[in-house]
């Protein structure tokens, strides 16, 4: 179980749970969110893998957005330079740098549920005389009844958030995702 304090003093739990196979044994994840201690949504069915690979990319320099990895990864598929595609198709993509993005349902399903997102942001500020920046990553969840939270971590503690809930998708029992 992790807490995120988000803007406005609410606290965001975020709670690892079990899914079961049919002789009972877990093999992946959803994730149960709380805000204040009740109930806020479960999103993500399914996660653990793409929970681990996120916080594995935190760890990474430079850091790297979902976009860019599933680009990447479409290049060397086909046989092309992944960095020429890369660096091709980067300006005209957009700059949303998506950590991660878990809904109660599929994607393609109509609109309603909870929903967790994580985005890198880079935050710049001028500080004596020079321009300073700092990467940040954004977490927005909202509930099932449409309500949303935000909060605004710096890097080390996005790292360790990301860190405590994959080591507990690992306790439940599951297979083993992605270790860092």
């Amino acid at each position: 179980m992790a807490d995120v304090s988000c803007a406005g003093g609410s606290v965001l739990t975020v709670r690892p749970v079990p899914v079961l196979a049919r002789d009972g044994v877990p093999y992946e994840v959803l994730l149960e969110l709380l805000l204040d201690g009740e109930p806020f949504g479960q999103v993500g069915e399914r996660c653990g893998f793409f929970l681990a690979d996120a916080a594995r990319r935190l760890h990474d320099t430079p850091l790297v957005s979902t976009l860019e990895v599933g680009t990447r990864g479409w290049a060397r598929g086909g046989g092309l330079d992944e960095q020429a595609v890369w660096g091709g198709l980067a300006r005209h993509l957009p700059r949303d740098r998506e950590l991660f993005a878990f809904r109660a349902r599929d994607p393609d399903d109509g609109p309603g549920g909870g929903a967790l997102r994580a985005l890198l942001d880079v935050a710049r500020a001028w500080r004596a005389g020079a321009w300073s920046t700092e990467v940040q990553v954004r977490i927005e969840a909202w509930g099932d009844d449409g309500r949303g939270v935000l909060a605004v971590l710096d890097l080390p503690a996005a790292r360790t958030l990301l860190d405590a809930i994959v080591a507990e998708v690992v306790g439940l029992g599951g297979p083993p995702v992605v270790t860092l």
